[in-house]
């Protein structure tokens, strides 16, 4: 089969399993105080196990010696560039779905990362964008400040709710702004 073909079936799938993964998006339920956390989806998984498979299969290839044909120093580089390519987006992966915790209630939003805390209130957003890839929604404030929120994590359907309903109940039914 052709390159073409390849790219068309891998888009197929990859398709298929982002719509079965916003299908299956559970709710998330309030902690003791009243906290709602997002948490990550089953796609969010299988990126991050894929990435780790990728670059271990990759490692062994190194650790086996490497490629032994003619080109071999050419092929080693481009093997190395993929492992670096899937590491980084396993790191990416691990910070944005696992490190990073995303809290919400009473219109109040924290998020954390590293023990670094940001906060903001629906009441701040001011416009609300589509991700590069329609898989996120970014939220932005009067003083530039950006949230950004995959569709990917379970809940994030009930806080892009809570924010909306916020918007409407600021600016009326229906408002053409966000």
């Amino acid at each position: 089969m052709s390159a073409v073909v390849h790219g068309i079936i891998g888009g197929a799938v990859a398709t298929a399993l982002a719509a079965a993964s916003l299908a299956t998006q559970r709710q998330v339920q309030a902690d003791r105080a009243g906290w709602k956390r997002l948490r990550p989806g089953w796609y969010i998984h299988i990126a991050l196990i894929g990435c780790i498979l990728f670059v271990a299969a990759i490692s062994f290839f190194f650790l086996t010696g490497g490629s032994a044909r003619r080109d071999a120093e050419e092929q080693n580089f481009y093997a190395f560039l993929l492992m670096s390519a899937f590491a980084a987006g396993g790191i990416w992966t691990l910070c944005a779905g696992y490190l990073r915790r995303v809290e919400w209630r009473d219109g109040h939003i924290r998020v954390t990362l590293l023990g670094m805390k940001r906060e903001f209130r629906f009441g701040e957003f001011v416009a609300v964008q589509d991700g590069i890839d329609g898989s996120e929604l970014k939220f932005l404030t009067a003083d530039g400040r950006v949230f950004r929120v995959s569709q990917y994590f379970h809940g994030s359907n009930q806080l892009f709710r809570a924010i909306f309903d916020s918007f409407e109940r600021r600016d009326g039914p229906g408002s053409t702004r966000f």
